[in-house]
């Protein structure tokens, strides 16, 4: 059976810092083993329920239910957190028939909501993997990444610093366009026509209005030069940036239009990814695997489809097919970094 919501993993590859030098994951600070070091984080958050002074008296929560697992042989450990907060009052329902039940909970209450997480440390390298699974804005990587600095600061790594940089680049959507299969593009305008006619019209230029239009081309109705149109656009930004105007200039269709944005959504082992082209912040680090991920009968993801998953990810944003043993790209120009320091 398959989740009656979304299975979203965000992959972020970690990599830890002293002064300019980026230290071995697998062994820095007096060889200190990454793999371990995350095991005895989750075992800590199980022992030791970690709270976060949030805006407007809110608080955040980071726990778990569980031990991690950890397979040295393979170099991951994963398991689930619990994520939370509190601020908002709720209804917990217990429907049935004539017996239904219903419990009020307060401002007070934190509502909690499990969240897979899978980390990836190769031995001998400076990138390691951290894959989490987004849930309704729970802010899990916020969450881990402020308790994962603290617990370094504990464990008197006060000189390291640890590295997040989203992986969903553009040679990822290189790689999944090339191996995979292209689903959808959307265009939007933020400028309407007129007239209905005017959609069509290609003779004069037409007069705007107010408004948005969004024209979504889905396959199989896209042809092959839809596909060699996206990777030429995405390859060489073939784009004009405007003084002072929210729109580019692209080639679609024969002609020069201006549109406030593109986005490509691809699919590669029933893996499902958007690509935004003009508003690139937009892209998110996470990839849909709900089609690859059942539940079973207690309505939990089933743990072994979540690592099946979380492995093709770490290849995926390492332009592999089938998990070669070739060491893992270190191309970090083309992503966005955020940083903390322990």
């Amino acid at each position: 059976m398959k989740s009656n919501t979304k299975v979203l993993l965000a992959v972020y590859g970690l990599s830890i810092t002293r002064n300019t030098d980026t230290q071995i994951t697998s062994d820095f600070g007096n060889s200190i083993d990454l793999l371990k070091l995350f095991y005895e984080f989750a075992d800590h958050v199980l022992k030791n329920e970690k709270k976060w002074p949030r805006a407007n008296e809110r608080t955040s929560v980071l726990t778990c239910t569980n031990l991690p697992k950890i397979d040295d042989d393979e170099r991951e450990v994963y398991g689930y957190f619990k994520a939370g907060r509190n601020g908002e009052a709720f209804t917990a329902g217990i429907l049935d028939n004539e017996n239904s039940e219903y419990i009020d909970y307060d401002n007070e209450t934190h509502l909690m909501r499990e969240a897979f997480y899978y980390l990836y440390v190769p031995t001998r390298q400076k990138r390691a993997y951290l894959i989490l699974q987004r849930s309704q804005s729970r802010g899990i990587k916020d969450l881990v990444r402020h308790f994962f600095v603290e617990f370094m600061a504990l464990k008197g790594l006060h000189n390291y610093r640890l590295n997040f940089k989203n992986l969903i680049s553009d040679k990822v959507f290189i790689h999944m366009m090339e191996h995979g299969h292209f689903k959808d593009v959307t265009v939007v305008k933020n400028k309407v026509p007129l007239n209905v006619d005017e959609v069509h019209d290609k003779r004069g230029k037409a007069v705007m209005g107010e408004g948005t239009v969004k024209v979504i081309y889905q396959a199989p109705d896209l042809s092959s030069s839809w596909k060699e149109w996206a990777l030429d656009t995405m390859r060489n930004k073939k784009m004009n940036m405007l003084d002072g105007d929210p729109r580019v200039k692209i080639h679609l269709g024969g002609e020069d239009d201006l549109v406030n944005e593109v986005s490509f959504r691809i699919e590669l082992r029933k893996k499902y990814k958007t690509f935004h082209l003009v508003n690139k912040k937009r892209t998110q680090p996470d990839m849909d695997v709900t089609e690859s991920v059942d539940v079973g009968p207690d309505g939990r993801l089933l743990i072994k489809d979540m690592v099946k998953q979380c492995r093709e990810l770490v290849n995926d944003v390492n332009l592999k097919l089938n998990g070669e043993d070739d060491d893992a790209e270190e191309d970090e120009d083309d992503v966005e970094g955020e940083e903390d320091e322990a």
